[in-house]
């Protein structure tokens, strides 16, 4: 199961992402009833008391989720503990960014970390390289890392 948000295009690449790297990995068939989309405007409503029936369902069929940010992933953990999901026993639970909310909880997150120092740098030398050439196209892949903690379960335990 996957989250992510459909009006910024981090939303629309960490998808991308996930969905390669399942198909690289020989996994089941990505069906698109496993992933929630929400937007800035309805973000609240998805991960929510009201919503929690919704979420229930979701999650009884799914035994992890990957979520946007750490940011839904702890308010999504949050919502869980409340009733009485395990995380990671009943479910495991991984996020983007890193950030500090990520170690927040008393379990703490499994996240995948972007470079942000160097993110920066290739930012503003692209910007100089812009300025200079106008016409120049700059494209930059940085290696994203996986920082295991305690949402994660191995398979099979």
């Amino acid at each position: 199961m996957q989250s992510s948000k459909s009006d910024d295009i981090q939303g629309h690449g960490r998808y991308e992402g996930y969905i390669k790297t399942l198909r690289k990995h020989n996994q089941l068939k990505v069906k698109e009833k496993s992933v929630i989309w929400f937007s800035t405007e309805n973000k609240e409503k998805v991960i929510s008391e009201d919503n929690w029936n919704g979420l229930e369902k979701f999650l009884d069929s799914h035994t992890a989720i990957v979520c946007y940010n750490d940011q839904i992933a702890v308010e999504l953990m949050q919502l869980m503990r409340q009733h009485d999901i395990n995380v990671p026993g009943d479910c495991s639970v991984v996020s983007f960014d890193n950030s500090n909310l990520s170690q927040s909880l008393d379990v703490k997150l499994t996240t995948v970390a972007h470079p942000k120092a160097e993110l920066g740098i290739h930012a503003a030398k692209g910007l100089l390289s812009l300025m200079r050439e106008k016409s120049s196209v700059i494209q930059d892949v940085m290696a994203p890392e996986l920082i295991i903690r305690d949402t994660t379960k191995e398979k099979g335990r």
